[in-house]
């Protein structure tokens, strides 16, 4: 297993994320909620369960300040879309024939439903409390 911090140029700023490389065509996608980290245990034991299961894990450490909650939804869930889509072409470019699945909690559900549930139509999806009072889900 090898672990790696990295980061990606998103729509308007740095992405980092982690990746998790077990050597797997299986890979997972975590989106983290607002003020909820990978080290909390809805993550923490998933992580330890893809690892025991030998799958590449992201781990994507957006960082919003809170003036960009403040905007339309529409603004919000394009631009988190584009952030991690970001991170997913750059891990997918060193990757050929994989499995994809997309882990999002809470705020972390929204660039899922925005737009990789299209873009992704055959990998797997989980949302963690999804935000459905919004028109995108």
């Amino acid at each position: 297993m090898e672990v790696h911090q990295k980061e990606v140029e998103g729509s308007e700023r740095k992405i980092p994320y982690t990746y998790i490389q077990n050597g797997s065509t299986r890979i997972c996608f975590m989106f983290a909620g607002r003020g909820y980290n990978y080290d909390r245990p809805l993550f923490y034991y998933t992580t330890m369960k893809l690892i025991e299961d030998t799958c590449d894990i992201v781990h994507v450490h957006y960082d919003y300040d809170s003036s960009f909650f403040e905007q339309p939804w529409e603004g919000i869930a394009k631009q988190m879309e584009e952030d991690v889509s970001s991170v997913i072409e750059d891990v997918l470019k060193q990757k050929d024939d994989v499995h994809l699945c997309f882990l999002g909690k809470s705020i972390g559900t929204v660039p899922i439903a925005e737009g990789l549930i299209r873009k992704y139509p055959a990998a797997k999806y989980i949302f963690l409390t999804p935000l459905f009072k919004y028109n995108f889900y």
